[in-house]
């Protein structure tokens, strides 16, 4: 028998749901289903997605701006037990639309998107003596509930022999769904709501 190589093509796909609607003030969210096999981080995948996106979108004027949904007491577990070794925070915050969160820092972020026409602001804070004091105040509150809920990033650096940084994207969200049946075509409206409320809960 003679064998001949063929080329067949089999591209992997992942569930992707777009929730647009900032009314309960956490945000727009975007879920989508993480296979390892195709993607080495949730991460990742959510960038690549973001930029497939922005591809499309460069000739319209808009970008596509995502951020992972991260834990915000990891945050916070995180400064607690690193008192006296910090060295560095970078808070990056996209610049709102729609977003739906109502303080003075998602107000202000605005401010600066219409004067500067800004479409990321970062704030850094550094003490290289590893002594930055990361106070649970006004700006630091809503700076991390804007991130954690998706509006940007926050990187921190510890003093040490190896400097170690730790990212809110190393924070991400995830959720495990046993036998979660996602295919819809027959069982209507209702069915849809009720898997999707499960997803954005």
């Amino acid at each position: 028998k003679i064998f001949e190589e063929t080329l067949e093509e089999s591209w992997p796909y992942c569930w992707v749901v777009i929730n647009t609607n900032p009314n309960d003030g956490s945000g727009q969210k975007i879920v989508f289903e993480y296979k390892s096999n195709v993607f080495s981080s949730p991460h990742e995948q959510l960038k690549y997605f973001e930029e497939e996106v922005n591809t499309s979108l460069a000739s319209s004027g808009y970008a596509l701006a995502i951020n992972p949904i991260t834990e915000e007491r990891e945050f916070w577990k995180f400064v607690d037990s690193h008192q006296d070794k910090i060295e560095k925070l970078v808070f990056t915050f996209n610049a709102p639309n729609l977003f739906g969160l109502k303080n003075s820092l998602s107000q202000d972020l605005k401010d600066l998107e219409n004067e500067y026409g800004s479409t990321k602001i970062s704030i850094e804070l550094e003490n290289p003596a590893g002594k930055l004091k990361i106070p649970k105040n006004e700006l630091t509150n809503q700076s991390v509930d804007y991130i954690t809920k998706g509006g940007g990033e926050y990187s921190l650096r510890i003093k040490g022999k190896t400097k170690k940084v730790v990212k809110s994207k190393n924070n991400i969200v995830t959720r495990t769904f046993d036998n979660l049946d996602i295919t819809l075509k027959s069982k209507g409206q209702e069915a849809l709501f009720d898997i999707l409320g499960k997803i954005f809960e």
